[in-house]
């Protein structure tokens, strides 16, 4: 497997029929300067804070210590600025545990209006195809709160399928909380959402691939 590094690179956000609509990006240390990006990476962090596990109200500073310390240090981690066609970022998505034959989808966030139908779906199928032809994984994973309907959709959309659903525990910390999975079955009606991973394989992902050409 390649590392994560060895693939940076600008990537083409392409539709079904060959348009490209945007691309995505990878931060790297230069990007630490941009405080026009720094604050809507913040901005974006925050409005969607409740999709999140870690519960907690973001600054500036949060995000540059991130991406400082933890973000760009890790060679299992990449995260991308999501790009319109005229270069404007509009959101963020990346992977992270990059090992050996399996990587996670993580940090998918739309900030800004998308700039054409299933946008999104284009985004995170350019990543999927990023991590097997690039990185060399045979299985990407994701987590994804019970509660929200859109991204599962989405997700099932480009071909994931539901693994288990993990009922979550909550601890409460000094500017906000944070939700543990608890490795036990969650059931529908408890009061905390539950946690749903999902999975897709390189072989099923070239197939939906070759199919839709």
């Amino acid at each position: 497997m390649k590392s994560a590094s060895s693939g940076l690179k600008i990537i083409d956000v392409v539709s079904d029929t060959g348009q490209v609509l945007g691309s995505l990006q990878a931060i790297t240390a230069d990007d630490l300067k941009d405080d026009f990006l720094l604050n809507r990476l913040c901005e974006w962090r925050r409005s969607a804070k409740h999709g999140f596990l870690t519960v907690f109200e973001p600054s500036a500073e949060s995000t540059l210590y991130y991406l400082e310390n933890i973000s760009l240090p890790d060679p299992g981690r990449i995260l991308f600025i999501v790009r319109d066609a005229s270069s404007r970022p509009i959101g963020n998505i990346g992977l992270c545990n990059i090992a050996a034959g399996e990587a996670e989808l993580d940090n998918v966030l739309r900030g800004e209006p998308a700039p054409a139908p299933l946008f999104m779906k284009y985004v995170i199928e350019a990543v999927l195809k990023f991590a097997f032809e690039d990185l060399g994984v045979q299985k990407v994973v994701l987590n994804v709160l019970s509660g929200n309907d859109s991204a599962i959709k989405s997700y099932l959309r480009v071909g994931f399928e539901v693994v288990r659903t993990q009922k979550l525990l909550r601890t409460d910390t000094d500017d906000g909380f944070k939700l543990t999975p608890s490795g036990e079955p969650w059931k529908d009606g408890e009061g905390l959402p539950g946690l749903v991973l999902m999975q897709i394989d390189d072989a099923s992902f070239r197939q939906r691939t070759h199919a839709a050409a």
